[in-house]
């Protein structure tokens, strides 16, 4: 099939929210309240260690910031515009997919939209994950994402996707990875 030669290619945030409308059909949990600064559209900073209400918490770089999840399919979404890099968060309940299952969605998904660079069980903080590394297509090069499914429980599990929001920079991937190493677990 031919492609229409004016047409736009996907940024990195059409394919993120793609990704997640697709790939986590199970029923999402409604997102925790937001504070009123942050639901007014209004930054919040956040550094140190953080329970993101996801059933993760980070270690956040001073220089990040909560955002609002109005029109973005996150529960919880952080961003650091000095680096360049923004993160997704969402909660789930898992019905009968394995993470073998859900996994393989994020590798599918992140597939049709870019390059899938690595992909793969993993662990986070002792728990059972799977991890997708892929190359997305920008409007002036391209991006990298790194999407990580985690079971928390038998019934819950989490997703976390850390992408550059623009051309990926140099140690951007040093950076994303230094942020997702610091990944925790909550109740």
């Amino acid at each position: 099939m031919r492609h229409h030669p004016y047409r736009r290619v996907r940024t990195v945030h059409t394919a993120i929210a793609v990704l997640l409308v697709l790939a986590i059909t199970s029923a999402c949990s409604a997102p925790p309240e937001e504070d009123a600064a942050t639901a007014a559209g209004k930054p919040r900073p956040v550094s140190g260690r953080v329970d993101t209400g996801t059933g993760i918490s980070i270690d956040f770089p001073a220089g990040w910031a909560e955002m609002s999840t109005a029109g973005r399919t996150y529960t919880k979404f952080y961003e650091s515009k000095e680096e360049q890099l923004s993160m997704g968060l969402n909660d789930f309940a898992v019905r009968d997919e394995s993470l073998w299952t859900l996994g393989e969605q994020v590798k599918r998904r992140l597939g049709n939209n870019g390059v899938i660079q690595e992909s793969g069980p993993t662990t986070v903080d002792g728990r059972d994950g799977y991890r997708v590394v892929s190359r997305l297509k920008t409007e002036t090069g391209e991006g990298l994402i790194i999407g990580t499914v985690v079971l928390r429980a038998p019934d819950r599990a989490s997703t976390v996707f850390v992408f550059s929001t623009h051309d990926e920079r140099p140690g951007n991937r040093e950076k994303m990875e230094q942020i997702l190493a610091t990944l925790e677990v909550t109740p």
